[in-house]
């Protein structure tokens, strides 16, 4: 499958993140297609793994990179027109809940790279969780789920 260049140039850049709920997996020399194994089919048997039900990984879908627990970050290809949305789903939980992380693949990489620099100043809550409300909404259920994770450089834990 021949993927837009938007996509493959964001998958070369391999924008990593040291926090748990961030990108640090890609596929291996832009090789999207193999790194659909375990999400849109089983490499064991060969056998089609997508659905089209509610909690089912559907077929435009496609995983462009993975979290510390290779929970997926994937794209729509049928959402080119709207500069492909970026959904987040956690791994193993039964059935796939689409948790939207940014409106466009430009977005995401932008917050990857802020999520990047919050993580790198090493500060205190005090300092980081205005920084974070500042960028990220947390009515929204994955930044709520990046910060419930976001580890602080103080010595007493809230």
């Amino acid at each position: 499958m021949e993927f837009p260049k938007v996509v493959t140039d964001f998958v070369a850049k391999e924008i990593e993140c040291n926090h748990y709920f961030m990108p640090q997996f890609y596929p291996k020399a832009g090789d999207i297609v193999s790194f659909q194994d375990g999400y849109k089919y089983n490499s064991n048997t060969g056998e089609d793994i997508t659905g089209v039900d509610e909690g089912d990984f559907h077929p435009n879908w496609y995983v462009i990179c993975g979290g510390y627990a290779q929970d997926p970050f994937w794209i729509d290809i049928t959402e080119e027109g709207k500069g492909f949305p970026v959904y987040f789903g956690e791994h193993g939980a039964g059935r796939w809940e689409s948790l939207l992380a940014a409106n466009t693949l430009q977005e995401f990489e932008e917050c990857i790279q802020y999520m990047n620099y919050l993580v790198d100043l090493e500060e205190t809550r005090e300092v980081i969780e205005p920084l974070f409300n500042a960028r990220f909404d947390r009515s929204n259920p994955f930044w709520e789920l990046v910060w419930s994770e976001f580890s602080f450089d103080e010595e007493d834990d809230y």
